[in-house]
């Protein structure tokens, strides 16, 4: 593709449009080639593997807790630091109290879970530390149920902290599902085969799961987790594509309605530098690679603004031979530049609605930049509004959205194509699905 710097003009022609007027738009964008670009690294124990990488974007910052300084056994450090991307520079924060690697999380208005894992002593511990971002504090909360393990995978949705699989004494496939607004435990639906030394990625309302371990080999397929939104201890996994390269013990983000796993060890045996893409139909290679051969699960982060789209790279295990030390600290920005009616950038976002071919509900996946006033409707072709979704204050970040395929009075609508327009102080994008019966 080119590159350089081109001057656009946009336009939409939508049924309805309230204000056509304002439809044309012009700028400048800026087309330079896909790659990862060094950030700044940490100025104290820089080396880290085995930790957690967790984006908030709340405070727009991205954690990197625990784990080990230069891959040294027993040696766990509960250091957590914080990356400011408009700034490029670190932040050490308070210290994870109980040390831990291997570990399951979760990110809950703007506290970050670390959840059970494994501890200096050489034993598996079902700890829950929960880490409050405003006042810089850690509390104890409820431990995950059931025989301490580690090395889980793990998702967040509506609030729910999913810690799936792990290891004991062998692997496991049991999911358990942590509320943090009541402190306590559920059982989900199990996995369709044990796990652990994974990574997974969520959209919607729907998980993905493309790097494991079962205890003798890699799991050869992707596998999508969908959550019933009216019951969410109910999980109904289906057998994706098959995987061309098993690989498992690399990091995996989802952007947009796009998974991304990179890294990890291909048929749990060779260190790779190797990125996979699944766009929710099938998988293919993804370039540019990883800068280097990196390993251990969780040593990526994606980060979703109005202004870019971007995965983080933190650490981990270089070639995968615990040798260290390992200062790369990298990012890849997907895209950054949009040209919208207004000069003001939008700060809602619509992530995905799944599925495209909607025969019984939609879920529509919309991300807030920060608190505000947020519309959320169903339109039909003419621009009618036939279904209000949301109506109300919305707190920061990642959110879902349920359509029943009903309208506001509770009929069930025609097959056609169907506008979800997101409205944000004033500021609206939109995406379409097509109903089925």
């Amino acid at each position: 593709a080119p590159q350089g710097s081109f001057g656009v003009t946009s336009w939409t022609l939508l049924a309805g449009d309230e204000n056509p007027a304002n439809d044309t738009a012009r700028g400048t964008v800026n087309v330079t080639a896909l790659a990862w670009e060094p950030i700044a690294v940490p100025s104290t124990l820089p080396d880290r593997i085995v930790h957690v990488t967790v984006y908030d974007p709340g405070t727009d910052q991205v954690f990197q807790i625990g784990g080990n300084p230069e891959g040294q056994s027993n040696s766990y450090d509960g250091l957590n630091r914080a990356y400011d991307p408009t700034t490029n520079t670190w932040t050490t924060k308070a210290s994870m109290p109980t040390p831990l690697g291997w570990c399951g999380y979760g990110l809950v208005d703007d506290k970050i879970y670390v959840i059970s894992g494994h501890n200096n002593a050489g034993a598996f511990v079902g700890t829950n530390q929960e880490y409050d971002i405003a006042t810089n504090t850690w509390t104890t909360k409820a431990a995950r149920p059931g025989t301490p393990v580690a090395a889980s995978l793990s998702v967040t949705y509506d609030g729910l902290i999913y810690v799936m699989g792990g290891l004991a004494s062998a692997a496991v496939n049991r999911v358990d599902i942590y509320d943090p607004s009541t402190n306590t435990w559920a059982v989900g639906t199990a996995l369709p085969s044990p796990a652990f030394m994974g990574s997974a990625a969520i959209i919607g309302n729907t998980i993905y799961i493309a790097q494991a371990y079962d205890g003798s080999a890699c799991w050869t397929h992707l596998y999508e987790g969908e959550i019933d939104t009216s019951d969410p201890t109910q999980i109904t996994w289906t057998q994706g594509p098959s995987l061309a390269s098993p690989v498992f013990n690399g990091a995996t983000v989802a952007i947009g309605s796009d998974v991304y796993w990179m890294g990890g060890y291909i048929n749990a045996t060779t260190a790779t530098n190797r990125v996979w893409k699944y766009d929710g139909t099938s998988i293919s290679d993804f370039t540019p690679v990883y800068p280097i051969n990196n390993t251990r699960c969780t040593f990526a982060a994606a980060r979703v603004t109005t202004d870019a789209e971007e995965i983080y790279g933190m650490a981990g295990d270089m070639n995968g031979d615990w040798a260290g030390p390992n200062r790369t600290y990298t990012k890849l920005t997907l895209s950054g530049v949009g040209v919208e009616e207004t000069p003001e950038p939008v700060r809602g976002t619509i992530e995905a609605v799944r599925p495209s071919v909607v025969r019984d509900r939609a879920h529509v996946s919309y991300t807030v930049s920060r608190a505000g006033r947020v519309e959320l409707g169903v339109y039909d072709v003419t621009g009618k509004l036939v279904r209000t979704l949301v109506s109300g204050t919305v707190a920061p970040g990642a959110q879902t959205a349920t359509w029943d395929r009903t309208d506001d009075g509770g009929r069930l609508v025609a097959n056609g194509t169907y506008f979800y327009r997101l409205t944000v102080e004033g500021r609206t994008v939109a995406a379409k699905s097509v109903v089925l019966n």
